[in-house]
């Protein structure tokens, strides 16, 4: 299980169930699927915000205010600004810009989300209103299984890990060759290859898999509807669209959709309505492509990534393909690194009626002795038309500059870097500039800046600012001056959750700290998610470690937990043993948000004790002495990886799983420490059913690999 925020207001407000009651907030579910009970009360949260500026001896302000809070199934939302003309001093605007109400029916899985808004300006207010939902085909995000393969040193182990935990290992055979089958349980998937040589040698790579963006699994189904009525040309108008996206494959999602652009009430009809169909495709790993096709102007659209070398992911992206005017819009962009090295590339070729050209910006970028060094190359050459037959007039604009700064490094506590610009297509001298920052106090961050054109040095433009940073709330202070034209700008920004614990400050860019609390519950149908019919079980006592560091506490409460830590959290599993419950997951690792309160749920589910045994086969058909196997390690995980238990051989070659959930699972047993001891696996089933009567688990057969410290042979004949 991961941390399951209640409500996400902007990025760092969690709100969570202090109360533990039947009529609370109970959260369920993740991020992107909240199941909420009936709930009438609980914590607030507010985020809110002040802004300035001061042109031309103009003055304007802005508030805005917005909250969350639980109502009914779900949670409401409610956002609000307000505008102000220092110079007429009064209000030239304000109302509700979004009254939003977020819910689950158990019943009704189809409806997600509920929303109003409304922008008062008298006669020409504007309204608009939303409702959305979905339905999850299945119980995890499950995308099948990617292949992750590759290249080593014939007899080298490769490892495939999850950060720290072991996954997988595989020994390299005379092909050189390695692979993995890795379950995509979610859109994305990081895993890290670790290669160790027979003489210490290691070597590591991160690897990832992606079904691109926005891809749903299969049966899983999405839809939204809204509309907007404002004011167009003095008359009211109106738009809307809907949309309906579902997963019906591993590797692609459908979308279907109608929008109607903002039409004069008086002139709506059938013609104003645009249907389009879109695919989303996840062709090849670590890859997404994109197309669209729109059958009213029979325009096509497609966008598709592509990372052909792991350290060389490319993006490229068509737009706008028009069958009959033969028209189209392509972008490329990539990103990548080689050492200290940084290097990044955009570019973006155009073909329309009315404009032709391309545009280009390779940058580089390093550091050498702390000096931060960049150089951008900008090119393009764009012709634009205007008019039709000889009355066309056609303008080109083309462009060649080079870019370069630096950033020399900090001289106490002071910053400097220093930028200019060269036009090599005039081959003159075009933007420079200076500049300054260092912090102070501890809550403030002073800057200034110097720019100018060409040599002109006395006709330069002067920058400043000054930066908050408070626990509370965070602000800066700008102003710059040039030709003559002096501007200030300033904002302060801030949030807070108020809940029966108390008032946690959520500024996210302050060193606050989070509370965590953590319960279980039982998960009838062990499927790792908090549905209508489990049970909350109450606190679970735990042990919070900080990865890398040493143990925080114990219990189920803990109030002093660093913010921005990845964590790991041990679950006592004998806690509801008497219930004859046992945790799906013993131990997780956690990432900590930077304010607020999280809740972690945990999945405790019926489970039966196993045995398992083992043999090892010798060549003259006598047994091996199974004292060889003491110590190894048995890993027992569930085929959608929710479930995961681990034991180890005693000197019988048996091992005892305790609470162990139904289902189905598989055996993971570190080959390289069998091979440490002579060992190769040479019978193991690659799945098996766990149920009511299950009492054993399938045996597994070892056999000598001849090296290492091989077993010595028993009397004992083979069954």
């Amino acid at each position: 299980m991961k941390s399951i925020p209640a409500v996400m207001v902007k990025n760092a407000i969690r709100m969570y169930d202090a109360l533990q009651t039947g009529d609370s907030l109970t959260i369920g579910g993740d991020a992107a699927d909240i199941n909420l009970r009936r709930s009438l009360y609980g914590p607030v949260a507010i985020d809110w915000g002040l802004a300035n500026s001061f042109v031309n001896a103009r003055t304007s302000y802005t508030g805005s205010l917005s909250a969350s809070m639980p109502f009914m199934f779900g949670v409401l939302g409610v956002r609000g600004r307000a505008n102000l003309s220092g110079d007429a001093g009064a209000v030239v605007d304000a109302g509700i810009d979004g009254l939003n109400w977020r819910f689950a029916l158990p019943e009704v899985p189809m409806l997600r989300n509920l929303s109003f808004g409304v922008s008062l300006a008298g006669a020409a207010s504007t309204y608009n209103a939303a409702i959305g939902g979905s339905s999850r085909g299945t119980e995890t995000p499950y995308f099948g299984t990617r292949e992750i393969s590759g290249e080593s040193l014939p007899g080298w182990w490769v490892e495939l890990r999850d950060g720290a935990q072991l996954l997988d290992a595989v020994r390299v055979g005379d092909d050189g060759r390695y692979s993995f089958e890795v379950p995509m349980v979610g859109a994305r998937v990081v895993r890290t290859i670790k290669m160790l040589g027979p003489h210490g040698e290691k070597q590591s790579q991160m690897r990832t898999l992606a079904v691109g963006t926005d891809m749903l699994p299969l049966g899983d189904v999405q839809w939204n509807v809204g509309g907007t009525s404002f004011m167009l040309r003095g008359e009211r108008a109106m738009s809307g669209s809907f949309r309906i996206s579902s997963g019906i494959h591993d590797r692609m999602t459908l979308d279907v959709g109608a929008r109607m652009p903002g039409t004069l009430m008086t002139r709506m009809s059938a013609d104003s309505v645009r249907f389009s169909i879109s695919a989303r495709l996840a062709l090849f790993d670590a890859s997404s492509v994109s197309v669209m096709f729109d059958p009213h102007s029979y325009r096509f659209g497609t966008s598709f990534g592509i990372t052909a070398i792991e350290a060389l992911p490319i993006r490229v992206r068509l737009d706008s393909i028009d069958l009959s005017q033969k028209t189209f819009d392509a972008t490329m962009s990539t990103r990548f690194a080689i050492g200290p090295l940084r290097f990044s590339a955009y570019g973006h070729y155009i073909n329309r009626w009315n404009r032709h050209g391309y545009e280009m910006s390779p940058a580089l970028s390093t550091q050498l002795l702390g000096v931060g060094m960049t150089a951008a190359l900008r090119a393009g050459r764009v012709e634009e038309y205007d008019g039709v037959g000889e009355d066309r007039e056609v303008s080109v604009r083309e462009r060649l500059d080079l870019r370069m700064q630096l950033s020399p490094p900090p001289f106490w506590h002071l910053r400097f870097r220093f930028g200019s610009t060269y036009d090599l297509a005039n081959n003159i001298l075009g933007e420079s500039n200076v500049g300054l920052s260092f912090p102070l106090f501890r809550i403030f961050n002073v800057s200034a800046s110097y720019g100018i054109r060409g040599t002109d040095w006395k006709n330069g433009s002067f920058g400043a600012g000054v930066g908050l940073t408070l626990p509370f709330a965070r602000g800066n202070v700008s102003a710059s001056h040039s030709s003559g034209r002096t501007s200030v700008y300033s904002r302060l920004n801030g949030g807070m959750v108020i809940s029966p614990a108390g008032i946690d400050f959520t500024n996210s860019f302050a060193a606050s700290r989070i509370h965590l609390f953590v319960r279980g519950y039982h998960d009838k149908n062990a499927n790792g998610t908090y549905d209508g019919d489990d049970v909350l079980l109450g606190p679970a006592e735990s042990d919070l470690w900080v990865e890398n560091g040493g143990k925080i506490a114990s219990g189920s409460e803990f109030s002093t937990v660093p913010a921005m830590r990845n964590c790991l959290l041990r679950v006592n599993p004998e806690q509801f043993a008497g219930d004859g419950l046992y945790p799906l997951r013993a131990s997780m690792r956690i990432a900590m948000p930077a304010g607020g309160s999280e809740v972690i749920d945990i999945p405790f589910a019926r489970g039966i004790d196993l045995y398992g045994e083992a043999v090892i086969n010798m060549p003259s058909g006598n047994r091996g002495k199974i004292a060889a196997l003491f110590g190894v390690k048995v890993r027992l995980v569930s085929i959608d990886g929710i479930a995961e238990y681990e034991s180890e051989f005693i000197n019988d070659g048996t091992y005892l799983l305790t609470g162990v959930a139904h289902g189905e699972y598989r055996l993971l047993i570190d080959e390289r420490e069998l091979s440490e001891r002579g060992l190769e696996i040479e019978s193991m089933p690659e799945t098996f059913i766990i149920g009511e009567g299950t009492e054993t688990l399938p045996r597994i057969i070892f056999v000598p690999i001849g090296t290492g410290d091989a077993p010595e042979e028993t009397d004992e004949w083979i069954d």
